[in-house]
C-alpha cells in the first residue's frame, strides 16, 4: 500500500493548506503530532496548531475504564449515543446531535 504513497516533503504543503487555522484532533494526539513535527523539522519548518486528544477525552468520560484503544472508545461513543437516543425517544424529543 506504501510502496507509491508519496513522500512527505511531497504532500508538506497540501497538509499544511489543509489544516489551515484548524486543531489536530487524533486519539492519543501527542504521538501523531510527533511524527508530523519530526517530518516539518527535517524540511526546516514547524508544525504548530492546537491539539485535541480523544484519548483524554475518553478518559474524562470513562473514568477507571481501561481500554483507551479508538476501538474500545468507539464502542463506548456509540453504546452512549444510543443509551442518550433511546432517553430522547422517551420522552417524545430527537437529541440535538
Amino acid at each position: 500500500m506504501v510502496r507509491s504513497a508519496p513522500v512527505f516533503h511531497e504532500i508538506a504543503d497540501s497538509l499544511m493548506a489543509f489544516m489551515g487555522d484548524g486543531i489536530l484532533v487524533a486519539h492519543n494526539v501527542n504521538f501523531d503530532c510527533g511524527f508530523l513535527s519530526y517530518e516539518y523539522e527535517r524540511l526546516e519548518r514547524r508544525f504548530r496548531f492546537p491539539k485535541l486528544c480523544t484519548c483524554v477525552g475518553m478518559r474524562r468520560r470513562y473514568p477507571g475504564h481501561n481500554h483507551t484503544g479508538s476501538e474500545s472508545c468507539a464502542r463506548l461513543t456509540a453504546s452512549s449515543s444510543k443509551a442518550t437516543t433511546a432517553r430522547y425517544a422517551t420522552l417524545g424529543r430527537q437529541p440535538d446531535f
